[in-house]
């Protein structure tokens, strides 16, 4: 599983669960992933997962309200 940080020209910009920068081709991708989409690899692709995106912009957006003090 890996978080897309950024693009830039034909490389994804992306970082795995242990903080360590991964850079992929876009052909290594299907479709085209955005800044924070979550991609896991199937079928010798990575792929967005709507799923666990929603799933880690919900989790970050708690953390940023607890920062923030906000309920």
């Amino acid at each position: 599983m890996l978080c897309v940080d950024r693009t830039e020209g034909e490389l994804i910009l992306c970082e795995d669960k242990d903080g360590r920068r991964v850079a992929l081709r876009k052909e290594q991708c299907e479709g085209a992933p955005a800044e924070g989409d979550v991609l896991v690899k199937r079928g010798g692709l990575y792929r967005v997962s709507r799923r666990l995106t929603e799933k880690r912009r919900r989790e970050l957006n708690a953390l940023r309200d607890r920062l923030l003090n906000k309920k």
